[in-house]
């Protein structure tokens, strides 16, 4: 049976779901382990690969797509084939993020948070291509010590201008 991809209300992805199974459908919303920083600590929490779309295996019936188009929580199945019926997937697509999502690789790539000590380097503004050490970080800010013409000089800037050199 070919996959379709379905898109959802926002906010209402689980409830599509629930409607879809109820309805004897095979629905896949897949999700991926985010980790960021909530309080000073770093926290992992799951989030949608593809927020506002799940998939939906079905076989290729005008009847079943008219019935998961009238579930609660979906917009439409897409597609632009003939008088508007959905295009279903390529075989094996789903399949293998299935299977990613089994072996647990579905994970948003988190970079190393600068600390003071780090050697860092300008990546945005006017310093770009420079490289400091960290003297500290609050929030947002960091403060690095630049070697600049025989000289140090203390320069605070945003974090996401640097990277960890």
């Amino acid at each position: 049976m070919p996959w379709y991809v379905a898109r959802v209300k926002l906010g209402k992805a689980n409830a599509a779901v629930r409607g879809l199974c109820d309805q004897g459908f095979d629905p896949y919303y897949p999700l991926m382990t985010v980790t960021t920083a909530r309080a000073g600590r770093m926290v992992d929490r799951r989030e949608p690969v593809f927020p506002s779309y799940l998939f939906v295996r079905s076989e290729p019936e005008p009847g079943l797509w008219r019935a998961m188009n009238g579930t609660r929580g979906v917009v439409r199945l897409l597609g632009s084939g003939p008088d508007g019926e959905p295009c279903p997937l390529r075989p094996g697509e789903v399949e293998r993020l299935m299977e990613r999502d089994r072996r647990g690789q579905l994970r948003h790539p988190t970079r190393r948070r600068i600390r003071a000590g780090d050697r860092v380097e300008f990546k945005n503004g006017a310093l770009t291509g420079l490289v400091g050490v960290c003297q500290w970080t609050r929030r947002e800010r960091v403060a690095v010590l630049l070697s600049i013409l025989g000289g140090s000089t203390l320069v605070q800037t945003p974090r996401d201008w640097l990277r960890v050199a």
